[in-house]
């Protein structure tokens, strides 16, 4: 592995300085296919060229039929991310459940070391500390970003592996307007949404609700439940109150129901679960000449109810006040403070009240050098309940060799706070739980030369404390380390783009949901201006699972088959304002799994219909 890492850094740093150096002088002609990206993961927009940890932003605002599609389906496609899955729609909660994030091969089951953002707010179950899959619907959603590796400077507890933040859209086009996307497919199959957008001297709002439901394949092949229903809502409004002032608002409700098959030799019928969640934010922005200030509210609850007797009611609920200093030279300095509380009470089987306070601090420097080199550096002070006077760092530096090639290094350190199950619940409980840590080093190469696009990134990651359950007690003992490359390539064709991304990773132990080899690739292509081609496939290797998800005690690990799944989408405009989707998934059938006993389905089918205007 050591060798691969440098021999991957060494050809593309040597041809990146050759090529930099020989383009240098025309670099003020040439036209570039790759847009400079802004990033907003780092709590101020940045271009991603200032910026020296891994982040990648998926721009999908043009996506005709993104209501129907599910969040983790789309980080799944990046680099060192893998999401576990066992049916065809709907994640589920509690053991056994699908939807566990690995990023870098630090996971968690449920996943609990990976936080998920909604336009830069956490949103986790209060109780049990991860994000409910199956709330995320991207019907507003301008962009997603994925930080890899620890992001706890910007965002604290939970950010110990890295991010997922959903980035909203707060401007539409002028007027009214409205559409409705519908999708059909295989297993009876629905997704079904209709929006409603209006905009205004400024002031404007986004209204959408809809309904996702399938009957399963295992239900259908009498091999155990996995039927889903899910309502959703979403609101934004937004208005410009004077010149420099800008308030946004978010709301969302989901309701589901949804049942867990259990593992194909032992299927399950009755295993229901009833999952009610709300939440919002409310962020108020100032903007002058070289200062901005944020200040962000935010709250999000849920109601569940399990088939075996489980009633519980969470929360979690924080302050976020940010404010930045840009100077004449174009460094900046952001300071910010964070306040979070989250919890619940359990009404059944037995009755419990809960939470925890955390109060955080910090401050980052972004400064720029000669126009070509980006020093960030920052430091979180923490205190709360779980811990009193801890001090998050992470620094690290981009040099711009050229206008076609960047070199970057980066250190952060990351936490997670025990969660409340994990201190006060159940007989494994431990109110003396510390934090869980981990230490990430990385180094980045990226070239853009033209109509190519690619990166080389080697990273290590260290996760001590943490918690496992030794003799039926909640614990601090296990340590775990990850180090690899990442890899991605875009070529741009005309009338389209080609992708190519791998992940090569060696784990010091055993750990279920971290692949350590991954492949992903992909071809987009205009067949014409109304006609357009995407494909996308994946190759996993080294896949561990637990071989019973349900069991209590030490774990059982089992090895999955590698596998290959390619998929398809054919997409026809026919007038303005009527769209077509044919969509084929899983094309060669291929049986696999994510998690040992939960076969995934084979060749299945979607046919959508868009109209707008």
């Amino acid at each position: 592995m050591k060798k691969l890492i440098s021999l991957a850094l060494f050809v593309v740093v040597v041809s990146g300085v050759l090529l930099g150096t020989e383009q240098e002088k025309r670099d003020t002609l040439k036209i570039y296919p790759f847009p400079e990206i802004t990033v907003t993961a780092s709590r101020v927009k940045y271009p991603s060229t200032e910026i020296p940890f891994s982040i990648t932003v998926e721009d999908i605002e043009k996506t005709a039929f993104k209501s129907s599609m599910r969040l983790y389906d789309m980080v799944n496609t990046l680099p060192g991310v893998f999401i576990t899955s066992r049916t065809n729609m709907g994640y589920g909660v509690g053991r056994g459940s699908g939807g566990s994030m690995s990023i870098r091969g630090v996971g968690g089951f449920p996943t609990t070391r990976s936080l998920i953002l909604i336009d830069g707010r956490p949103d986790v179950m209060g109780i049990f500390g991860h994000p409910i899959n199956d709330v995320y619907f991207l019907t507003n959603t301008k962009a997603i970003e994925v930080i890899k590796g620890p992001a706890s400077l910007l965002y604290g507890s939970n950010a110990l592996a890295g991010v997922v933040n959903v980035v909203l859209k707060h401007e539409y086009k002028n007027g009214l307007h409205l559409s409705l996307p519908v999708l059909y497919g295989s297993f009876n199959t629905i997704s079904a949404a209709m929006e409603n957008t209006f905009e205004r001297n400024g002031m404007g709002y986004n209204l959408t609700f809809g309904r996702r439901k399938s009957e399963g394949f295992r239900k259908l092949n009498n091999t155990g439940n996995d039927s889903y229903k899910s309502d959703f809502c979403n609101f934004e409004f937004h208005a410009n109150l004077r010149e420099k002032t800008r308030v946004v608002a978010n709301l969302y409700k989901n309701d589901m129901c949804l049942y867990d098959p259990g593992q194909v030799d032992n299927p399950r019928y009755d295993n229901w679960y009833d999952i009610r969640r709300a939440g919002f934010d409310v962020t108020g922005t100032f903007k002058a000449k070289r200062t901005s200030s944020e200040l962000k509210v935010h709250y999000n609850s849920g109601k569940h109810k399990i088939w075996d007797g489980w009633k519980s009611e969470d929360y979690t609920a924080g302050v976020m006040l940010t404010e930045s200093f840009t100077f004449k030279s174009g460094s900046n300095l952001i300071v910010g403070y964070d306040y979070r509380k989250y919890g619940g009470k359990v009404l059944q089987p037995m009755k419990v009240e809960r939470n925890v306070v955390e109060n955080s601090v910090f401050a980052v420097c972004h400064l720029k050098l000669l126009n070509k080199i980006a020093i960030d550096a920052g430091t979180r002070f923490v205190t709360g309940d779980v811990v009193k006077d801890m001090v998050i760092p992470a620094m690290g530096m981009v040099y711009n060799v050229s206008n076609c090639f960047s070199l970057k290094a980066y250190y952060s350190k990351g936490y997670r706070n025990p969660t409340v199950s994990e201190l006060y619940l159940f007989g494994s409980a431990n109110s003396n739980l510390k934090p869980e840590y981990s230490n990430n080093c990385e180094f980045s190469s990226e070239l853009r030369l033209g109509y190519l696009k690619a990166t080389v990134t080697a990273f290590k990651v260290k996760v001590s404390d943490m918690i496992q359950t030794v003799n039926f007690k909640n614990i601090n003992v296990g340590n775990f380390e990850s180090k690899g490359i990442e890899t991605s390539l875009i070529y741009i064709i005309p009338g389209g783009h080609l992708y190519l991304g791998g992940y090569f990773a060696d784990y010091s132990n055993k750990i279920a949901g971290s692949p350590d080899k991954k492949i992903n690739l992909g071809f987009l292509y205009h067949i014409k201006p109304t006609i357009t081609a995407n494909v996308s496939g994946e190759y996993v290797a080294g896949l561990i699972s637990y071989k019973d998800p349900y069991a209590y005690g030490p774990p059982v690990y089992v090895e999955l088959d590698p596998y290959f799944v390619l998929n398809g989408k054919l997409s026809f405009t026919l007038v303005k304002n009527l769209e077509i989707l044919f969509a084929v998934n899983n094309i060669f059938d291929t049986n696999y799994e994510t998690m040992y006993g939960f076969p995934m389905p084979g060749r299945n089918f979607q046919v959508g219909l868009k109209l707008a205007y």
